[in-house]
Protein backbone atom coordinates (compact mmCIF):
# COMPACT_ATOMS: atom_id res chain seq x y z
CA UNK A 1 0.00 0.00 0.00
CA UNK A 2 2.54 2.30 0.78
CA UNK A 3 4.46 1.74 -2.46
CA UNK A 4 1.30 2.47 -4.33
CA UNK A 5 0.55 5.60 -2.34
CA UNK A 6 4.28 6.76 -2.99
CA UNK A 7 4.02 5.88 -6.39
CA UNK A 8 0.95 7.82 -7.41
CA UNK A 9 2.46 11.73 -6.37
CA UNK A 10 5.93 10.41 -8.89
CA UNK A 11 2.92 9.90 -11.48
CA UNK A 12 1.50 12.88 -10.99
CA UNK A 13 4.75 14.84 -11.08
CA UNK A 14 5.80 13.16 -14.89
CA UNK A 15 2.32 13.22 -15.98
CA UNK A 16 2.15 17.35 -15.01
CA UNK A 17 5.83 18.04 -16.40
CA UNK A 18 4.81 16.25 -20.27
CA UNK A 19 1.06 17.72 -20.39
CA UNK A 20 2.19 21.57 -19.84
CA UNK A 21 1.10 22.64 -23.28
CA UNK A 22 -2.12 20.35 -23.30
CA UNK A 23 -3.88 22.73 -20.64
CA UNK A 24 -4.02 25.32 -23.59
CA UNK A 25 -7.01 25.25 -26.01
CA UNK A 26 -8.39 27.50 -29.05
CA UNK A 27 -12.15 27.67 -29.77
CA UNK A 28 -13.62 29.66 -32.91
CA UNK A 29 -17.37 29.95 -33.28
CA UNK A 30 -20.62 31.22 -35.49
CA UNK A 31 -23.56 31.95 -33.96
CA UNK A 32 -26.91 32.96 -36.49
CA UNK A 33 -29.10 34.82 -33.86
CA UNK A 34 -32.48 36.52 -33.33
CA UNK A 35 -33.11 39.33 -31.21
CA UNK A 36 -35.75 38.69 -28.54
CA UNK A 37 -38.09 41.59 -27.31
CA UNK A 38 -38.48 41.68 -24.00
CA UNK A 39 -42.00 44.55 -24.10
CA UNK A 40 -44.74 44.41 -26.59
CA UNK A 41 -43.30 48.59 -27.64
CA UNK A 42 -39.58 46.68 -28.97
CA UNK A 43 -41.74 43.90 -30.22
CA UNK A 44 -44.25 46.52 -32.22
CA UNK A 45 -40.79 48.76 -33.51
CA UNK A 46 -38.46 45.51 -34.69
CA UNK A 47 -38.62 45.24 -38.74
CA UNK A 48 -35.15 42.98 -38.71
CA UNK A 49 -34.15 40.50 -35.90
CA UNK A 50 -31.25 39.15 -37.60
CA UNK A 51 -27.53 39.48 -36.41
CA UNK A 52 -24.63 37.28 -37.00
CA UNK A 53 -21.90 36.12 -33.97
CA UNK A 54 -18.51 35.60 -34.71
CA UNK A 55 -16.02 34.60 -31.57
CA UNK A 56 -12.44 33.41 -31.16
CA UNK A 57 -11.22 32.35 -27.44
CA UNK A 58 -8.27 31.01 -25.49
CA UNK A 59 -8.51 28.80 -22.79
CA UNK A 60 -6.81 26.98 -19.71
CA UNK A 61 -8.28 23.80 -18.41
CA UNK A 62 -6.52 22.60 -15.80
CA UNK A 63 -5.46 18.95 -15.60
CA UNK A 64 -5.91 15.84 -13.11
CA UNK A 65 -2.28 15.80 -12.47
CA UNK A 66 -2.61 19.64 -11.04
CA UNK A 67 -4.21 18.19 -8.18
CA UNK A 68 -6.70 21.39 -8.06
CA UNK A 69 -10.24 20.65 -6.10
CA UNK A 70 -12.01 23.07 -7.56
CA UNK A 71 -11.34 22.06 -11.03
CA UNK A 72 -12.07 18.43 -9.69
CA UNK A 73 -15.30 19.33 -7.93
CA UNK A 74 -16.24 21.17 -11.60
CA UNK A 75 -15.23 18.65 -13.63
CA UNK A 76 -12.06 20.30 -14.98
CA UNK A 77 -13.72 23.62 -16.82
CA UNK A 78 -12.00 25.59 -18.61
CA UNK A 79 -11.43 29.46 -18.49
CA UNK A 80 -11.06 31.59 -21.82
CA UNK A 81 -10.44 35.26 -22.85
CA UNK A 82 -12.60 35.61 -25.57
CA UNK A 83 -13.50 38.69 -28.80
CA UNK A 84 -16.64 38.59 -30.45
CA UNK A 85 -17.75 40.34 -33.63
CA UNK A 86 -21.56 41.10 -33.71
CA UNK A 87 -22.77 41.70 -37.46
CA UNK A 88 -25.88 43.27 -36.81
CA UNK A 89 -28.85 43.52 -39.03
CA UNK A 90 -31.29 44.22 -36.61
CA UNK A 91 -33.53 47.50 -37.44
CA UNK A 92 -36.14 49.17 -35.28
CA UNK A 93 -38.65 51.61 -36.71
CA UNK A 94 -41.75 53.25 -34.41
CA UNK A 95 -44.73 52.69 -34.84
CA UNK A 96 -46.35 55.22 -31.75
CA UNK A 97 -48.73 57.65 -32.31
CA UNK A 98 -47.51 59.72 -29.47
CA UNK A 99 -43.57 60.98 -31.24
CA UNK A 100 -43.24 61.55 -34.94
CA UNK A 101 -42.50 58.56 -37.29
CA UNK A 102 -38.98 58.24 -38.46
CA UNK A 103 -38.64 57.85 -42.23
CA UNK A 104 -36.00 55.67 -42.13
CA UNK A 105 -35.28 52.33 -39.95
CA UNK A 106 -32.73 52.87 -37.05
CA UNK A 107 -30.07 50.17 -36.94
CA UNK A 108 -28.30 48.94 -34.25
CA UNK A 109 -25.23 48.30 -35.83
CA UNK A 110 -22.25 46.39 -35.42
CA UNK A 111 -20.47 45.60 -31.96
CA UNK A 112 -16.98 43.98 -30.20
CA UNK A 113 -17.09 41.95 -26.85
CA UNK A 114 -14.47 41.61 -25.10
CA UNK A 115 -15.20 38.81 -22.25
CA UNK A 116 -14.04 36.10 -19.79
CA UNK A 117 -15.81 32.78 -19.85
CA UNK A 118 -16.59 30.00 -17.57
CA UNK A 119 -17.36 26.97 -19.71
CA UNK A 120 -18.54 23.42 -17.37
CA UNK A 121 -18.42 20.14 -19.10
CA UNK A 122 -21.30 18.24 -16.52
CA UNK A 123 -21.41 15.39 -18.56
CA UNK A 124 -18.35 13.40 -19.73
CA UNK A 125 -18.06 10.00 -21.93
CA UNK A 126 -14.87 9.28 -23.58
CA UNK A 127 -15.20 11.36 -26.93
CA UNK A 128 -18.92 13.04 -25.90
CA UNK A 129 -19.26 16.04 -23.63
CA UNK A 130 -21.82 18.34 -23.20
CA UNK A 131 -22.07 20.97 -20.31
CA UNK A 132 -23.14 25.02 -19.83
CA UNK A 133 -20.86 28.29 -20.58
CA UNK A 134 -21.55 31.76 -18.78
CA UNK A 135 -19.26 34.80 -20.08
CA UNK A 136 -18.91 38.56 -18.75
CA UNK A 137 -17.16 41.35 -20.41
CA UNK A 138 -17.40 44.92 -21.93
CA UNK A 139 -18.87 45.60 -25.84
CA UNK A 140 -18.12 49.01 -27.85
CA UNK A 141 -20.83 49.39 -30.34
CA UNK A 142 -20.59 50.99 -33.83
CA UNK A 143 -24.44 53.27 -33.16
CA UNK A 144 -26.06 53.65 -30.65
CA UNK A 145 -29.45 55.89 -29.77
CA UNK A 146 -29.24 59.61 -31.85
CA UNK A 147 -31.97 61.76 -31.73
CA UNK A 148 -31.18 63.12 -35.38
CA UNK A 149 -30.12 59.66 -37.53
CA UNK A 150 -30.53 56.97 -35.14
CA UNK A 151 -33.97 57.56 -33.39
CA UNK A 152 -35.64 54.50 -33.00
CA UNK A 153 -32.51 52.65 -31.63
CA UNK A 154 -34.30 51.91 -27.95
CA UNK A 155 -32.14 49.03 -27.26
CA UNK A 156 -28.86 50.28 -27.45
CA UNK A 157 -27.54 54.07 -25.37
CA UNK A 158 -24.09 54.15 -25.20
CA UNK A 159 -20.91 53.32 -27.51
CA UNK A 160 -20.11 50.65 -24.06
CA UNK A 161 -22.07 48.56 -22.33
CA UNK A 162 -21.63 45.25 -20.20
CA UNK A 163 -21.69 42.38 -21.74
CA UNK A 164 -23.28 38.66 -19.82
CA UNK A 165 -23.06 35.16 -22.34
CA UNK A 166 -25.01 31.34 -21.38
CA UNK A 167 -24.66 28.74 -23.73
CA UNK A 168 -25.90 25.21 -23.66
CA UNK A 169 -23.48 22.82 -25.39
CA UNK A 170 -22.66 19.12 -26.69
CA UNK A 171 -18.99 18.53 -27.76
CA UNK A 172 -17.89 15.26 -29.77
CA UNK A 173 -13.97 14.77 -29.78
CA UNK A 174 -13.56 13.29 -33.74
CA UNK A 175 -9.99 13.46 -33.37
CA UNK A 176 -7.35 13.00 -30.87
CA UNK A 177 -6.95 17.08 -30.48
CA UNK A 178 -10.34 18.33 -31.97
CA UNK A 179 -13.65 18.65 -30.56
CA UNK A 180 -16.55 19.93 -32.68
CA UNK A 181 -19.39 21.81 -30.37
CA UNK A 182 -23.15 22.23 -30.96
CA UNK A 183 -25.76 23.99 -28.86
CA UNK A 184 -27.54 27.28 -28.01
CA UNK A 185 -26.42 30.41 -26.45
CA UNK A 186 -27.42 33.69 -25.30
CA UNK A 187 -25.97 36.96 -24.42
CA UNK A 188 -26.92 40.50 -23.51
CA UNK A 189 -25.91 44.27 -24.00
CA UNK A 190 -26.91 46.78 -21.63
CA UNK A 191 -25.44 49.87 -19.91
CA UNK A 192 -26.53 48.65 -16.70
CA UNK A 193 -29.24 51.99 -16.12
CA UNK A 194 -25.85 54.59 -16.71
CA UNK A 195 -27.83 55.99 -19.41
CA UNK A 196 -30.82 55.98 -21.70
CA UNK A 197 -32.41 54.45 -23.72
CA UNK A 198 -31.34 50.95 -22.14
CA UNK A 199 -33.73 48.67 -23.32
CA UNK A 200 -30.88 45.84 -23.47
CA UNK A 201 -29.95 43.60 -26.70
CA UNK A 202 -30.76 40.22 -25.89
CA UNK A 203 -29.69 37.56 -28.96
CA UNK A 204 -30.54 34.14 -29.09
CA UNK A 205 -29.36 31.67 -31.61
CA UNK A 206 -27.82 28.15 -32.29
CA UNK A 207 -24.00 28.14 -32.22
CA UNK A 208 -21.08 25.86 -33.80
CA UNK A 209 -17.58 25.81 -32.79
CA UNK A 210 -14.79 24.15 -33.54
CA UNK A 211 -12.21 23.82 -30.98
CA UNK A 212 -8.69 22.69 -29.96
CA UNK A 213 -8.79 20.59 -26.97
CA UNK A 214 -5.92 18.86 -25.75
CA UNK A 215 -6.75 18.64 -22.38
CA UNK A 216 -9.80 16.19 -23.00
CA UNK A 217 -7.51 13.45 -23.77
CA UNK A 218 -4.98 13.69 -21.04
CA UNK A 219 -8.62 14.20 -18.55
CA UNK A 220 -10.33 11.01 -19.76
CA UNK A 221 -6.68 8.91 -18.96
CA UNK A 222 -5.97 10.37 -15.90
CA UNK A 223 -9.36 11.65 -14.21
CA UNK A 224 -8.86 8.88 -11.51
CA UNK A 225 -5.15 10.20 -9.97
CA UNK A 226 -6.81 12.72 -8.08
CA UNK A 227 -9.98 12.95 -5.73
CA UNK A 228 -10.70 16.14 -3.81
CA UNK A 229 -10.28 16.57 -0.10
CA UNK A 230 -13.14 16.79 2.27
CA UNK A 231 -14.45 20.49 2.82
CA UNK A 232 -15.44 21.63 6.14
CA UNK A 233 -18.38 23.53 6.06
CA UNK A 234 -18.86 27.24 8.08
CA UNK A 235 -20.71 30.22 8.60
CA UNK A 236 -19.33 33.44 7.98
CA UNK A 237 -20.45 37.18 7.80
CA UNK A 238 -19.57 39.88 5.75
CA UNK A 239 -20.20 43.32 5.22
CA UNK A 240 -20.30 45.16 1.71
CA UNK A 241 -20.44 48.83 0.71
CA UNK A 242 -20.96 49.97 -2.92
CA UNK A 243 -21.31 53.26 -4.59
CA UNK A 244 -23.06 53.58 -8.26
CA UNK A 245 -25.29 55.62 -10.78
CA UNK A 246 -28.26 55.80 -12.15
CA UNK A 247 -30.46 57.22 -14.76
CA UNK A 248 -34.20 57.90 -14.90
CA UNK A 249 -36.96 55.88 -17.06
CA UNK A 250 -39.14 58.77 -16.04
CA UNK A 251 -37.00 61.43 -17.90
CA UNK A 252 -36.69 59.47 -20.89
CA UNK A 253 -40.34 59.32 -21.16
CA UNK A 254 -40.34 62.79 -20.05
CA UNK A 255 -38.05 64.15 -22.98
CA UNK A 256 -39.47 61.72 -25.65
CA UNK A 257 -42.94 62.51 -25.28
CA UNK A 258 -44.10 65.19 -22.82
CA UNK A 259 -42.13 67.99 -23.99
CA UNK A 260 -42.54 70.71 -26.83
CA UNK A 261 -40.44 69.92 -30.19
CA UNK A 262 -38.30 73.47 -29.98
CA UNK A 263 -37.10 72.83 -26.51
CA UNK A 264 -33.50 71.57 -25.98
CA UNK A 265 -34.56 68.57 -24.59
CA UNK A 266 -36.30 66.93 -26.56
CA UNK A 267 -35.31 63.48 -27.67
CA UNK A 268 -32.19 64.46 -25.37
CA UNK A 269 -29.31 61.44 -25.65
CA UNK A 270 -27.62 63.22 -22.19
CA UNK A 271 -29.24 62.08 -18.89
CA UNK A 272 -28.18 63.25 -15.34
CA UNK A 273 -26.50 60.22 -13.62
CA UNK A 274 -27.34 60.06 -9.85
CA UNK A 275 -25.16 58.41 -7.02
CA UNK A 276 -26.27 55.45 -5.44
CA UNK A 277 -24.54 54.40 -2.24
CA UNK A 278 -25.14 50.88 -0.66
CA UNK A 279 -24.82 49.33 2.04
CA UNK A 280 -25.34 45.19 2.92
CA UNK A 281 -24.76 42.88 6.14
CA UNK A 282 -24.93 39.31 5.01
CA UNK A 283 -24.96 35.90 6.95
CA UNK A 284 -24.26 32.86 5.07
CA UNK A 285 -23.02 29.33 4.96
CA UNK A 286 -20.58 27.74 2.90
CA UNK A 287 -21.96 23.93 2.44
CA UNK A 288 -19.60 23.29 -0.16
CA UNK A 289 -16.22 24.29 -1.85
CA UNK A 290 -18.02 25.42 -4.61
CA UNK A 291 -21.42 27.16 -2.81
CA UNK A 292 -22.65 29.06 -0.27
CA UNK A 293 -26.26 30.49 0.59
CA UNK A 294 -27.56 32.45 3.34
CA UNK A 295 -29.47 36.33 3.80
CA UNK A 296 -28.69 39.53 3.27
CA UNK A 297 -30.24 43.28 4.55
CA UNK A 298 -29.73 45.66 1.80
CA UNK A 299 -29.96 49.38 2.20
CA UNK A 300 -29.69 51.79 -0.48
CA UNK A 301 -29.52 55.54 -0.64
CA UNK A 302 -30.26 57.57 -3.57
CA UNK A 303 -28.59 61.19 -4.18
CA UNK A 304 -31.04 63.17 -6.00
CA UNK A 305 -29.41 66.45 -6.05
CA UNK A 306 -29.67 67.61 -9.56
CA UNK A 307 -33.01 66.16 -10.24
CA UNK A 308 -36.59 67.77 -10.10
CA UNK A 309 -40.11 67.53 -10.41
CA UNK A 310 -41.33 63.74 -10.02
CA UNK A 311 -37.73 62.13 -9.52
CA UNK A 312 -37.30 64.55 -6.91
CA UNK A 313 -40.12 63.16 -4.71
CA UNK A 314 -38.60 59.65 -5.39
CA UNK A 315 -37.80 57.86 -1.72
CA UNK A 316 -34.12 58.33 -1.07
CA UNK A 317 -33.91 54.82 1.20
CA UNK A 318 -34.57 51.53 0.41
CA UNK A 319 -33.96 48.55 2.78
CA UNK A 320 -34.54 45.09 1.52
CA UNK A 321 -34.48 41.78 3.01
CA UNK A 322 -32.79 39.48 0.14
CA UNK A 323 -31.91 35.33 -0.43
CA UNK A 324 -28.37 35.27 -1.74
CA UNK A 325 -26.14 32.60 -2.83
CA UNK A 326 -23.11 32.60 -4.05
CA UNK A 327 -20.34 30.51 -6.22
CA UNK A 328 -16.83 30.01 -6.24
CA UNK A 329 -13.74 28.96 -8.37
CA UNK A 330 -10.66 29.97 -6.45
CA UNK A 331 -10.69 33.90 -5.67
CA UNK A 332 -13.43 34.45 -7.94
CA UNK A 333 -17.00 34.26 -7.07
CA UNK A 334 -20.20 34.96 -8.97
CA UNK A 335 -22.52 36.65 -6.26
CA UNK A 336 -27.09 36.11 -7.48
CA UNK A 337 -29.41 37.39 -4.77
CA UNK A 338 -33.60 38.00 -4.84
CA UNK A 339 -34.88 40.42 -2.38
CA UNK A 340 -37.88 41.88 -1.12
CA UNK A 341 -38.24 45.25 -0.63
CA UNK A 342 -39.31 46.17 3.61
CA UNK A 343 -39.52 49.89 2.84
CA UNK A 344 -39.30 51.70 -0.86
CA UNK A 345 -42.71 53.49 -0.67
CA UNK A 346 -41.86 56.25 -3.48
CA UNK A 347 -40.69 53.91 -6.59
CA UNK A 348 -40.14 55.41 -10.20
CA UNK A 349 -43.55 53.97 -11.48
CA UNK A 350 -44.02 51.08 -9.03
CA UNK A 351 -45.99 48.15 -10.85
CA UNK A 352 -44.20 48.96 -13.96
CA UNK A 353 -40.83 49.59 -13.80
CA UNK A 354 -40.12 48.95 -9.96
CA UNK A 355 -41.61 45.96 -7.92
CA UNK A 356 -42.11 45.06 -4.50
CA UNK A 357 -38.29 42.47 -5.53
CA UNK A 358 -35.47 43.12 -6.97
CA UNK A 359 -32.41 41.27 -8.18
CA UNK A 360 -28.93 41.36 -7.89
CA UNK A 361 -25.99 39.67 -9.78
CA UNK A 362 -22.60 40.65 -9.35
CA UNK A 363 -19.09 39.27 -10.52
CA UNK A 364 -16.24 39.48 -7.81
CA UNK A 365 -12.39 38.86 -7.36
CA UNK A 366 -11.38 38.06 -3.57
CA UNK A 367 -7.90 38.81 -2.35
CA UNK A 368 -6.88 36.47 -0.04
CA UNK A 369 -3.85 37.82 1.61
CA UNK A 370 -5.28 41.07 2.11
CA UNK A 371 -8.40 40.09 4.91
CA UNK A 372 -9.95 38.51 2.24
CA UNK A 373 -11.44 41.31 0.64
CA UNK A 374 -13.64 41.37 -2.35
CA UNK A 375 -14.19 43.74 -5.01
CA UNK A 376 -16.30 43.28 -8.20
CA UNK A 377 -19.33 44.90 -10.09
CA UNK A 378 -23.36 44.28 -9.42
CA UNK A 379 -26.14 45.23 -11.54
CA UNK A 380 -29.27 45.72 -9.58
CA UNK A 381 -32.62 45.05 -11.90
CA UNK A 382 -36.27 44.56 -11.21
CA UNK A 383 -38.03 42.25 -13.52
CA UNK A 384 -34.56 41.48 -15.30
CA UNK A 385 -34.61 45.08 -15.88
CA UNK A 386 -31.53 47.10 -14.84
CA UNK A 387 -32.03 50.01 -12.02
CA UNK A 388 -27.88 50.51 -11.44
CA UNK A 389 -24.96 49.80 -11.43
CA UNK A 390 -22.43 49.94 -9.12
CA UNK A 391 -18.90 48.85 -7.76
CA UNK A 392 -19.08 47.09 -4.20
CA UNK A 393 -16.37 46.11 -2.05
CA UNK A 394 -16.90 42.95 0.64
CA UNK A 395 -15.25 43.04 3.45
CA UNK A 396 -15.40 39.37 5.58
CA UNK A 397 -16.63 40.37 9.50
CA UNK A 398 -17.06 37.17 11.03
CA UNK A 399 -16.50 33.20 10.62
CA UNK A 400 -16.80 30.05 12.70
CA UNK A 401 -16.63 26.35 11.51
Amino acid sequence: MMLLSSAAPMKAAILSADSAERRWSVEAGYMPEWQIPLDSYTRDWLRNRRSTNFHLEAGYTPLPQDSDAFARDYNYPSLSLGVALHLSQITLNRDDSRNDKADYDSRVGNGISIYGKFARPIFRYRRWSAGYALGFGVAWHEKKYNKRTNVDDVLIGSRWSMYFASELYAGYRFARDWTLKAGVAYFHHSNGGLNRPNKGSNNLGPIVALAWTPAEETIEQNARIFHSPPFHRYFYSTFMLGVGGKTFDSEWRRTQYKIDKDNPEYRTQNFHVSPVYELQTAFMYRYARRWASGIAVDAAYLDQSGTSGQIAAYDRWSVGLAAQHEVFYHNLSVRLALGYYLHHDKAERRGELEYNYYENIGVFYTFPHFIGLKVGINVKAHYTKADYSSLRIVVPVWYSE
